[in-house]
């Protein structure tokens, strides 16, 4: 299975973008899929539901700094390409999404959608998911 079709399958399974994104790259990561979801939990929804960060964004963030970073805070060499990798990542899904905000890419209050009719959050969840599915494969592309 194709490592965007699995972080799909765990958003439409009813985890979070950020529980999904991170999840979907574990074998990379080397963090076991328990600990991946309760990681990404806290960044669902902009950020614990605030609507910032996009969760798809922060979980892929994760993925780079768990890839190309460093517990070494004199390794230069890592902070830079972590960096530029963390640059590229948000220009290129911002290229794609217009956004890297949660409450601009859904055009919704995050804490407001359970008030929202079925047809609206239904919509809603299409975004998000094709923001898993764009992260996801960003990500391919520049790691």
């Amino acid at each position: 299975m194709k490592r965007s079709d699995t972080a799909t399958a765990l958003f439409k399974d009813g985890h979070d973008c950020s529980q999904s994104l991170l999840a979907a790259f574990d074998d990379i990561t080397g963090i076991d899929r328990d600990t991946s979801l309760k990681l990404g939990s806290a960044f669902a929804g902009g950020m614990g539901k605030t609507g910032g960060t996009c969760g798809a964004v922060t979980g892929s963030i994760m993925v780079i700094g768990l890839r190309s970073g460093s517990a070494d805070p004199k390794d230069k060499n890592a902070k830079e390409k972590t960096s530029s990798l963390v640059r590229e990542f948000m220009e290129r899904f911002k290229s794609l999404n217009k956004s890297t905000t949660c409450r601009e890419l859904i055009g919704h209050d995050v804490q407001l959608l359970g008030s929202l009719p079925p047809e609206v959050r239904k919509d809603v969840h299409k975004q998000c998911a094709k923001c898993v599915r764009n992260a996801v494969e960003i990500l391919e592309e520049i790691l």
